[in-house]
């Protein structure tokens, strides 16, 4: 791949604008795309037949994929977790190895070997001649579709240009139907994504509102369902360059930021990474008046009995749960290891105690379950 690589303050704004912790929409570490016409986006120049990476920190790529003729339109794209490109052409196209892609097909290109395969054979699989294929999403296993007509698919299943469809196995189930989703039948959907909590990411051809989000052909919305669900603004493209205004974005592939434990916080700014809390309560850290130290509530080791903070209510609880036989019960006993020791024992008690002190000498390690992932 032929990469050139700016660095842009837009793109830093962007990426803090989507990853930060008050956005409703999922964060993204990186989001590809592709326009219809060969225009001039945040410092580079991209043309139809290729791709522009967006790291959304302030870096931005164009990738070309060998063998693509420069006449064609890149009009659907998917960037797969194992670095293999999925992708569709406007027109039917010879390519490298004896290839020979039509609109109605997704071709595989595998870069460490510059290998291209058909993936996905249109005229094989039941789609109709003169279809094209223009949204991929997905990781490849189903492989997502959207087709720029109506079309009719083996199984009984029919599919509007708004639509979307699951591929697996053989089998076209429907994953998107964008009349129940109040979409309107004007609207072609020309990209598409899918995000691991399974909310799609999706594009249209021309502007539009839907569920009261004004959009343009150059910007990404995020769906959440089931339908109608809601849309929310993903990716402006005229925010992040100006010059999107005369493109449409027809193609889009994102990698979503990092969040284990899928409370909708990124793993690097969620003060319990491994631990569900969307509140991201902190009430106090190691004693009574401790401020917040930066560590949930629902993961702050020695918390025993639940409080929010570690105090000498937790050592004495501690204490007495240790006791044969014991005379209290920890509300939160899994929270006792503070010593790391995977287990409560008197060690951890004489931790919590010690940490306690003014001035503190000792301190209390966060390695006790949940927040160890066991």
């Amino acid at each position: 791949m032929t990469r050139t690589r700016v660095a842009l303050a837009v793109g830093l704004s962007l990426g803090l604008c989507l990853a930060g912790a008050a956005s409703a929409v999922s964060p993204l570490d990186q989001i590809t795309t592709s326009p219809d016409v060969t225009t001039n986006l945040q410092g580079v120049t991209v043309s139809p037949d290729k791709v522009l990476d967006d790291d959304l920190a302030g870096g931005v790529a164009v990738s070309a994929i060998p063998g693509i003729p420069s006449q064609a339109d890149l009009v659907a794209y998917e960037l797969l977790s194992n670095g293999v490109e999925l992708f569709s052409v406007d027109i039917t196209v010879a390519l490298p190895g004896g290839i020979t892609a039509e609109p109605r097909d997704v071709v595989s290109f595998a870069p460490a070997g510059g290998n291209y395969a058909i993936l996905f054979d249109g005229s094989a699989l039941g789609v109709p001649d003169g279809t094209r294929i223009d949204a991929i999403g997905g990781d490849g296993a189903p492989l997502l579709l959207s087709f720029d007509v109506t079309v009719a698919l083996p199984g009984g299943v029919v599919a509007d240009d708004e639509d979307a469809v699951s591929f697996a196995g053989g089998v076209f189930t429907s994953l998107f139907d964008g009349s129940a989703a109040n979409v309107p039948s004007s609207l072609d959907l020309d990209g598409l994504d899918r995000l691991p909590d399974g909310n799609l990411l999706l594009s249209f051809d021309t502007s539009g509102s839907i569920g009261g989000v004004p959009f343009d052909d150059e910007d990404v919305l995020e769906w959440t369902g089931p339908a109608p669900g809601t849309f929310e603004m993903a990716y402006d493209g005229s925010l992040v360059d100006a010059d999107w205004g005369a493109a449409d974005l027809d193609a889009v592939s994102a990698v979503a930021t990092a969040d284990g434990d899928g409370d909708g916080f990124p793993d690097g700014s969620d003060n319990c990474p491994l631990v569900a809390n969307p509140g991201q309560d902190d009430v106090g850290g190691v004693g009574v008046n401790a401020p917040p130290d930066g560590i949930g509530d629902d993961c702050q080791c020695g918390d025993v009995n639940g409080d929010g903070k570690v105090t000498a209510s937790d050592a004495a609880l501690i204490q007495r749960a240790l006791l044969i036989p014991p005379t209290a019960t920890m509300s939160q006993p899994a929270y006792c290891d503070v010593g790391g020791s995977a287990g409560c024992s008197v060690s951890d008690l004489a931790i919590v105690r010690r940490a306690l002190l003014v001035p503190p000498t000792a301190a209390i390690q966060q390695v006790c379950a949940p927040a160890d992932g066991s």
